[in-house]
């Protein structure tokens, strides 16, 4: 099943930008084509975080993931 991205608005994330955001596999086209997602500097499809310490780093909702990473 294809991940598809949770509604947002433009104030959930800050400096989008400038930042790399992770997606589950499969599902990088419809955060491409998603309001306010698509406004990441890069989108990257990945497996889920694979440490504790991706895990910590990462959002997770309704058994999906998002890693966001700023770039300053």
């Amino acid at each position: 099943m294809v991940s598809q991205p949770l509604p947002i608005t433009e104030f959930t994330f800050s400096n989008r930008a400038n930042a790399t955001l992770y997606v589950p596999l499969g599902s990088k086209a419809a955060y491409e084509a998603a309001d306010y997602w698509n406004e990441f500097k890069e989108i990257i499809a990945t497996d889920p975080p694979q440490s504790e310490y991706d895990a910590a780093m990462a959002v997770i909702t309704d058994g999906e993931y998002y890693l966001v990473t700023e770039v300053n």
